[in-house]
């Protein structure tokens, strides 16, 4: 190679290599710019409003699932929520799901 063609070459490779660096640094603005937009819930089981309750043999027990916004008094709107409630077997059957 002649001398001006690898000058020409090793400025190619230069603009490349400072092109590449801006891209890279460009996509990591996005991630370092994202908001968190995580809420926090309180999950609460009651029977009666009270989170204990004395029963016999044969009593019906109605269980009240209640979610909470914890982190803000702001209203929210949810779209969609799942919950298990897991239990013994051996001391209660599910008598009537909803």
């Amino acid at each position: 190679m002649t001398r001006p063609a690898e000058k020409e070459q090793n400025m190619m490779k230069k603009v490349l290599s400072c092109l590449l660096a801006v891209m890279l640094f460009l996509t990591c603005i996005p991630t370092a710019m994202a908001v968190d937009n995580a809420r926090d819930f309180f999950f609460e089981l009651s029977v009666d409003g009270s989170d204990k309750k004395e029963v016999q043999p044969g009593d019906i027990i109605q269980v009240d699932f209640n979610l909470k916004r914890s982190d803000s008094g702001d209203a929210y709107t949810m779209y969609g929520m799942q919950n298990e409630i897991r239990y013994d077997s051996n001391f209660f059957e599910l008598a009537a799901p909803c």
